[in-house]
């Protein structure tokens, strides 16, 4: 899982960004869902949607890793 946490901390370095189009890139990288969930709760990634029909976002929480 050190892996998807490693890629999990890059690809949200420098902000927000679309939950699919990061959960893409995790399966690009190979990366499974299952894992990146994982990762993605270790690291206190915060989810929220973008008004009431935007898409998901997440973001590293603020002040960075615990």
């Amino acid at each position: 899982m050190g892996e998807a946490k490693d890629f999990l901390s890059s690809a949200l370095a420098q902000g927000a960004r679309p939950a699919k189009d990061v959960e893409a890139e995790a399966r690009q990288e190979g990366i499974s869902e299952r894992t990146l969930k994982r990762a993605k709760k270790e690291l206190r990634v915060q989810s929220r949607k973008c008004g009431m029909t935007g898409a998901w976002e997440w973001s590293l929480p603020e002040g960075g890793q615990e």
